[in-house]
């Protein structure tokens, strides 16, 4: 009994000794472990810190170059809203031009024309050289007048139903502009006359003045019957423009083809 006693201990004593030496050696290991653990993730810390920062100078200069198309686009955008009102306001002064120089052309045909008197009632049965020197001669005008010729011109498309049937208008082309305005003169002081014989004489004027004049008379005519008023339409330049008034005393007012009586 005593011998096994005796020899439990010396065991346990061998185990221990045994165990004490084994100690550090599991120590070391452990701490080497950590090291390199440590060592790994601080590398790996590093790396992927490195990529973060790559990748920030990426997107710094993705922004910078973003930034630059931004004031690119915006640059040229404003360039662009230039060019447009530029080509706006070009548009707007070739228009004025245009606008411009087609009335001067216009005056110039008015003037053109001047010496032409267009005369509204000559029957078609009837020669119209022969009519107006007969017409001339009962307004009092007995002098002798050449013209260049004299012939009828067509007849405007209307909806008023008074000149739709009228007979042509019969255009006198005259030499000497003393004998135009002679006779033109004349018409207004044989209105009576001219009018007993449903006879109008009237300056020669563009046609785009001339049909718009023909609008202005069918309105100047629609107003005398319905409104009972007096009209008359004045002639200066390319400006032809319908006035009416009320009475004798009253002003002339002037009306645009479109506008109703005050």
């Amino acid at each position: 009994m005593g011998k096994y006693f005796e020899s439990s201990a010396k065991s346990r004593l061998e185990e221990s000794s045994e165990s004490e030496a084994s100690t550090p050696d599991a120590m070391t290991e452990m701490e080497e472990m950590k090291s390199f653990i440590t060592s790994s993730l601080h590398a790996q810390t590093v790396e992927l810190s490195e990529k973060i920062d790559y990748v920030n100078q990426e997107l710094s200069a993705l922004n910078k170059k973003t930034d630059g198309l931004i004031d690119s686009v915006e640059f040229h955008s404003e360039e662009i809203e230039k060019l447009k009102t530029d080509m706006e306001d070009l548009r707007k002064e070739n228009t004025a031009l245009k606008t411009d120089f087609d009335k001067k052309l216009l005056i110039q045909e008015v003037y053109s024309r001047k010496i032409n008197l267009l005369v509204y009632g000559i029957a078609d049965t009837e020669d119209p050289e022969t009519a107006c020197h007969t017409l001339f001669a009962e307004m009092g005008l007995t002098r002798h007048m050449d013209f260049v010729n004299i012939h009828r011109l067509p007849r405007f498309n209307t909806t008023m139903e008074r000149t739709a049937n009228a007979p042509k208008p019969v255009m006198v082309k005259f030499l000497k502009m003393t004998d135009r305005q002679l006779v033109y003169d004349a018409s207004f002081k044989q209105r009576d006359l001219l009018k007993k014989r449903r006879i109008t004489i009237r300056t020669d004027l563009p046609v785009v003045l001339k049909k718009y004049r023909g609008k202005l008379a069918d309105k100047g005519f629609a107003m005398r019957k319905v409104d009972k008023v007096q009209t008359r339409i004045t002639e200066k330049g390319a400006d032809v423009t319908l006035q009416y008034r009320r009475a004798s005393d009253r002003p002339w007012i002037t009306i645009g083809l479109n506008e109703e009586l005050e």
